[in-house]
């Protein structure tokens, strides 16, 4: 049995999603906001950072590298800035869980998960989305107002910071497995 906690980082939204044995049990969304100091803003991410490591009792903390941010548009220094410092606090957090309980912490690059969860390093989110309920996942959704022919109304949609946690916990879990076939070998 391997709970994996996947942390999809955003000083904004960080998006999380846990898998035992591949089978998707919870999800959550750290929300902070932009009037709030950054520092408050870091602060606040890692105690709900810690909070959800003691909930759920991951064995594996996945979180992306920061390979990506650059190709995937986060191309302001300010915006890689936030990034940098939301992932060393969920990181910080991650490594004092693994000092405690010797939890594996896996840094995967986005488009290796991408890659293992959809074939293709390029998807699109749409793409990645796609994949993951033809996998079987139920993607978690929340309200939003959208504009419907000229006009406003609330819809749900998949929530995309949950999403990305998913496919990163799926992409992850795939990975582990493949390593066992290999050590094993199977592969």
């Amino acid at each position: 049995m391997t709970i994996i906690l996947a942390v999809d980082v955003s000083l904004a939204r960080t998006g999380l999603a846990v898998l035992d044995d591949g089978q998707f049990i919870g999800h959550a969304v750290i929300e902070t906001s932009a009037k709030w100091q950054r520092y408050q803003r870091l602060g606040e991410l890692y105690g709900w950072i810690q909070a959800y490591i003691q909930k759920w009792g991951p064995d594996v903390i996945a979180i992306e590298t920061s390979a990506g941010w650059q190709r995937d548009g986060h191309d302001s220094s300010v915006t890689r800035d936030a990034l940098a410092q939301a992932r060393a606090a969920v990181l910080i957090a991650a490594y004092n869980e693994y000092e405690r309980a010797r939890v594996r912490i896996v840094e995967m690059d986005p488009h290796d998960v991408r890659e293992l969860v959809c074939g293709n390093r390029n998807a699109s989110k749409e793409q990645v989305q796609a994949a993951l309920v033809t996998r079987g996942f139920t993607l978690p959704t929340m309200r939003k107002r959208v504009r419907v022919d000229g006009k406003y109304e609330v819809q749900a949609v998949v929530d995309p910071d949950c999403a990305d946690a998913i496919c990163l916990a799926a992409g992850c879990w795939s990975e582990q497995r493949l390593l066992a076939m290999r050590e094993g070998g199977i592969l």
